[in-house]
C-alpha cells in the first residue's frame, strides 16, 4: 500500500485509470492490485510524504539510498513531557 500526503503544489494522481488532482493537505491513496500514474503539471511543483507499507519499497525501485546518521542520538524520556513559552520540556 502507498499513502501520498500532498505537503505543498500540485500532484495529477491517477488510479485505474481515474485522475484526481491532489493538492496541499490532500491524501491519495494505491492499494497493490491498483495500477498508478503520478504527474506533476509542468507548470507547477509538488512536494509530497509518501509512506509504503511494508517498508523498504524506496530501496527496492531505488528512489533512495540507505540512511545513515552520523552523529546518532538516542532520546530517553522520564517523567511527563510540560510545555512552557513554546518551549517543550521532557
Amino acid at each position: 500500500m502507498e499513502i501520498l500526503y500532498v505537503l505543498s503544489g500540485v500532484l495529477d494522481h491517477e488510479v485505474n485509470g481515474q485522475s484526481h488532482r491532489l493538492t496541499a493537505g490532500m491524501i491519495g491513496i494505491v492499494r497493490p492490485e491498483d495500477t498508478v500514474r503520478h504527474i506533476v503539471p509542468k507548470d507547477a511543483d509538488a512536494k509530497l510524504l509518501v509512506i509504503w507499507t511494508p517498508g523498504g519499497e524506496a530501496r527496492r525501485i531505488g528512489m533512495v539510498p540507505p540512511l545513515r546518521c552520523v552523529d546518532p542520538q538516542v532520546a530517553t524520556y522520564k517523567g511527563a513531557a510540560t510545555s512552557s513559552g513554546g518551549e517543550l520540556r521532557v
